[in-house]
């Protein structure tokens, strides 16, 4: 292959999956320093992208856009190579109408499938998403790729969530601690009742405690929120009154995030903040969980697990049993060692 020296990368979405990407702009530079990299991302996550140095150009697909359009805007740029991350109907179209050579990753969905609906685990599925998508440039070179995914933040975005925090009394950031307790699908969210519980055990601990989530999440989070203040717990919740950026300089003051199978989870691991993760309707073989050193994950075995690939809107058992049996003080517990490992008593 010619040494391409203009790259366009294509992950449309989801925010996690994206944040996935980051590794292999990384690979790229290594591999070709000279290229110039562009990636193609939907509007709402072109700021995962936003000052990386690796990257030289985004470009949004906007809501309703016509490939044929935006094929159109493409191939007015002169990529000489493609590499799809995303692999579905979609980008494989819009690939064949930029006529230039493509690499794409393995999905493994037929592993993948076989797991979610006849409990058949196969040899592909012991690889995380980021290896799968740093698969296709190991031809290019022998030597192991980074994997770590990486945000970046500019100073003035470090001093806004500092500012922020000082109003809300917030000046110890050793002790303060991130909760994600939403998530897209309902199947991947920790009962109500759990959260309280688990929440009701920083009473008069020295913790400082953020809620993070979106705004579909606000609902939620404010009756937790409401619900613990009763006991004296009073967390600050931000879900939904921050845009991506900002949420990404807040968790990145954190010392561990709590969080669901979500987004968020990876904007912790691209900012090295430690994780402590619950999983209930997916499992970590599917590759979207990356459990590092000072991570940690919480799930429980049923003979239903995996029922879903992403997660769902319903549990087909009705009881969300995966979630509701990891029990708070099972969570307390995982997250006081490591804290403590880090150095930090609360």
């Amino acid at each position: 292959m010619i040494k391409p020296r203009n790259i366009l990368v294509i992950r449309l979405s989801s925010l996690g999956d994206v944040i996935l990407t980051t590794p292999v702009f990384t690979a790229l530079k290594k591999l070709w320093p000279e290229a110039r990299l562009t990636v193609l991302t939907k509007s709402q996550y072109i700021d995962v992208f936003y000052n990386n140095p690796q990257v030289d150009e985004i470009v949004s697909l906007g809501e309703g856009e016509s490939l044929f359009f935006l094929a159109r805007r493409l191939r007015e740029k002169k990529y000489d190579l493609c590499l799809d991350l995303h692999g579905n109907l979609r980008s494989h179209i819009l690939s064949w109408l930029l006529g230039i050579q493509v690499l794409r990753y393995k999905k493994d969905s037929l592993a993948r499938y076989r797991l979610v609906y006849f409990k058949k685990r196969t040899a592909p599925l012991n690889r995380t998403v980021i290896e799968r998508y740093l698969e296709p440039l190991s031809r290019f070179s022998p030597a192991e790729f980074d994997r770590q995914p990486r945000l970046y933040l500019k100073p003035e975005e470090v001093q806004w969530a500092e500012e922020l925090l000082k109003t809300k009394g917030y000046l110890d950031e050793d002790h303060l601690i991130g909760i994600n307790p939403g998530a897209k699908w309902q199947t991947k969210i920790w009962p109500f009742s759990n959260w309280l519980e688990f929440l009701k055990m920083f009473r008069e601990r020295n913790a400082r405690l953020l809620i993070f989530g979106d705004k579909k999440d606000q609902s939620f989070t404010k009756n937790i929120v409401n619900a613990v203040a009763e006991y004296g717990v009073l967390p600050v919740n931000l879900a939904g009154v921050t845009t991506l950026r900002q949420l990404f300089a807040l968790v990145a003051k954190c010392r561990l995030l709590i969080t669901s199978d979500s987004g968020t989870m990876h904007i912790a691991q691209a900012l090295d903040v430690p994780v402590l993760v619950l999983i209930g309707p997916t499992v970590p073989e599917f590759g979207f969980i990356l459990a590092r050193e000072r991570d940690r994950v919480l799930d429980y075995n049923l003979p239903c697990r995996p029922c879903s690939l992403h997660g769902d809107d319903h549990c087909k058992r009705g009881d969300q049993l995966c979630l509701a049996s990891i029990k708070p003080e099972m969570v307390f517990n995982v997250i006081y060692k490591q804290l403590t490992e880090l150095g930090i008593r609360i």
